[in-house]
């Protein structure tokens, strides 16, 4: 076990973009910070630069092995400050079906799998942080996100009611959702991406908002969140024919086969 006086920290999906940021900025703060993905090699190179991270190479869709990695790192560190999920499945090249069951298995059920071990931990010191990485589209059914906005929307409703749940245990839990930023992931998106930000602003934006974690939900850009959040409260029949003319626009964009 690590015997230290610093606050520890697991980040999930830590190999690159923001969750490697993510890890990096904990860890320079004075974080122990436990580092997992599935590209162990990834993980090593980012160990070998910075001596207060420790890795758990880790598939998060296996589930059992995803509860025994979050047993292993409680062991290790002795209990958890703060644990951030960043992983997500980017399978653009497979059928709709394949890719919600991968992404459902990483996004939503490996999150499951990773908390038991760690809230029955929380939940008998009365203290933890939990932060999810979210997405905008979340907040309504958008055309084009597929599976990936079905999978946050789900994920939304679990960091809502954990938030509810956990408050009388004095675990703060956030719901983080960022625009569009510039990753291994969004580089491969065909589609305009408007208010793009680099993953070092984005961080800086989630690091101010975990230094509140009282505050339920950061996000951000402005700019991109109030045009959403006001869709969102449209009524359902507006809100479905606004997306419908979306639909025919982009489809009439399309190139035929």
């Amino acid at each position: 076990m690590i015997d230290a006086p610093e606050k520890t920290a697991w980040v999930i999906g830590a190999s690159s973009g923001l969750g490697a940021a993510l890890a990096t900025r904990l860890a320079n703060e004075g974080y122990q910070v436990a580092i997992s993905a599935r590209r162990a090699e990834r993980l090593q190179e980012m160990v070998s630069h910075q001596p207060k991270m420790h890795a758990f190479a880790l598939d998060v869709a296996d589930h059992d092995a995803t509860t025994a990695c979050a047993n292993e790192i409680l062991d290790r560190f002795g209990h958890l400050d703060l644990i951030v999920f960043c992983a997500v499945h980017g399978g653009e090249t497979l059928g709709f079906h394949d890719r919600a069951t991968k992404g459902m298995a990483i996004g939503l059920l490996g999150v499951t799998a990773a908390l038991e071990p760690i809230l029955s931990s929380m939940k008998e010191r009365k203290s933890g942080h939990i932060a999810f990485i979210g997405s905008p589209v979340g907040f309504r059914a958008l055309p084009g996100t597929g599976s990936y906005g079905v999978i946050k929307s789900a994920l939304h409703y679990l960091a809502e009611q954990l938030k509810i749940e956990l408050s009388i245990y004095s675990i703060n839990v956030q719901l983080i959702l960022p625009g569009f930023v510039d990753t291994e992931l969004t580089q491969k998106n065909e589609f305009p991406m408007p208010f793009l930000m680099s993953v070092d602003e984005a961080t800086d934006r989630i690091m101010r908002g975990m230094r509140k974690p009282s505050r339920f939900r950061v996000a951000f850009p402005r700019r991109l969140m109030w045009p959403m959040r006001l869709l969102g409260m449209l009524p359902d029949h507006l809100y479905h024919w606004v997306m419908s003319k979306l639909v025919k626009s982009v489809d009439k964009h399309q190139p035929r086969n």
